[in-house]
């Protein structure tokens, strides 16, 4: 298991990096204002998917016996200012 801490600000800033290794991710938004996450460093406060205040996103999806793991990068952005992001990240492993 690893957490992290970033700063996101009015720039694309990368949240995680790639991982083959991941099997759940969790994005929570620490900060005041609302953060907008995307794929790659093209997220905008227009493409973005919106992150409010105190709202966690997890990346893992259960259809019945499958398991789909996000092992990409996610990059996230603000409208204006900074915006702390916490970072819950675990990896199989073998």
């Amino acid at each position: 298991m690893a957490t992290s801490a970033v700063n996101v600000g009015s720039s694309a800033t990368e949240i995680v990096d790639r991982n083959d290794k991941r099997i759940h991710l969790e994005i929570y938004n620490d900060g005041g204002s609302t953060i907008y996450i995307g794929s790659d460093n093209s997220v905008t406060s227009s493409t973005g998917i919106p992150l409010f205040s105190g709202q966690r996103r997890t990346f893992e999806a259960v259809t019945g016996e499958y398991r789909f793991y996000y092992r990409g990068a996610i990059f996230g952005i603000t409208a204006s200012g900074t915006n702390a992001v916490r970072v819950l990240e675990l990896l199989e492993v073998r």
